[in-house]
């Protein structure tokens, strides 16, 4: 049996980094991209919407630079973000046009 402390987030971060979506319950599944230069969302404020992308995508966190952080309506997301971001299998077509493969 796998016991959960040994998996590691070292892992779960690999996945992502391969561009392996990891899948959850109810057709959502967690991925990793990097936020393009002509992505509509840089340079401005996440505001209330909290980092969603459309109706079936939010971004669950941001790492810039070396450091780890949580979407605040006051963040500004600027092109090369990475973000981890929880969608659907339908949110996964439209993510092309806001971010690249890490």
């Amino acid at each position: 049996m796998l016991n959960p402390a040994d998996v590691g987030q070292v892992d779960l971060l690999s996945l992502l980094r391969a561009g392996i979506p990891v899948e959850l319950p109810g057709d959502r599944r967690l991925v990793i991209g990097v936020l393009r230069p002509d992505s509509p969302y840089r340079g401005k404020p996440l505001g209330t919407d909290h980092g969603k992308f459309g109706d079936n995508t939010q971004i669950f966190t941001i790492i810039r630079g070396e450091h780890m952080m949580a979407p605040r309506p006051e963040t500004v997301l600027e092109a090369g973000d990475r973000l981890i971001l929880l969608t659907t299998k339908a949110g996964l077509e439209g993510l092309k046009q806001h971010v690249d493969k890490w």
